[in-house]
């Protein structure tokens, strides 16, 4: 989608600027279907009376900044950079509380994908969830035994692995992983026996 800005010379007018813009501007005026809204917005009376013209709008690169530190938004109007109107970034450090906030979002995140990959490990069996395959390593029958058993163990030791790694990132000895895929790794292979 192109973005548009009516300007005069190097000064900003109006953004966004939009074909609706261009019909109320015009309103006798029928455009057809084939809209190329820079030339027909600089060839219409309204913008020669006016002596402006439109440009398109061009969005910078992502710049590159750490998320665990610092916020990035789309400024909400373009500057002209070396003749062309861009929409670019802001980059901010975050506050105390937005890092801690991102901190404790990432740890819930994490912690809940940890879940389901215990959950999902269980289903592949039959099972509700990993608790429901826990509940089954005293079971009778020696099948059902070993597997809760497994589950048990394995839940153990995946929450004791979790624990360890949330304690590393507390002391600092760890950097804050940016999603579950960066500590997956790290974590019991769960694989049936």
């Amino acid at each position: 989608m192109t973005l548009y800005a009516e300007v005069q010379g190097t000064t900003l007018i109006k953004y966004p600027y939009t074909f609706d813009d261009l019909q109320k501007e015009n309103p006798f005026t029928n455009y057809g279907t084939d809209i190329d809204l820079v030339s027909i917005f600089n060839g219409t009376e309204t913008a020669t009376q006016k002596n402006y013209s439109l440009a398109s709008v061009t969005i910078a690169p992502t710049p590159t900044y750490d998320s665990a530190t610092q916020t990035i938004i789309h400024n909400e109007q373009p500057t002209l950079i070396n003749g062309v109107w861009t929409l670019s970034w802001t980059v901010s450090t975050m506050t105390s509380e937005q890092i801690s906030q991102y901190q404790t979002n990432i740890k819930n995140q994490i912690s809940l994908s940890v879940q389901k990959r215990l959950d999902d490990f269980a289903k592949t069996r039959g099972y509700d969830g990993i608790l429901s395959a826990c509940t089954y390593s005293n079971s009778p029958t020696q099948k059902f035994a070993v597997e809760g058993q497994y589950c048990l163990d394995q839940r153990d030791a995946t929450w004791a692995a979790l624990t360890q790694l949330l304690s590393e990132i507390e002391a600092g000895t760890r950097p804050l992983p940016s999603s579950y895929e960066d500590i997956e790794g790290d974590l019991p292979q769960l694989v049936w026996p």
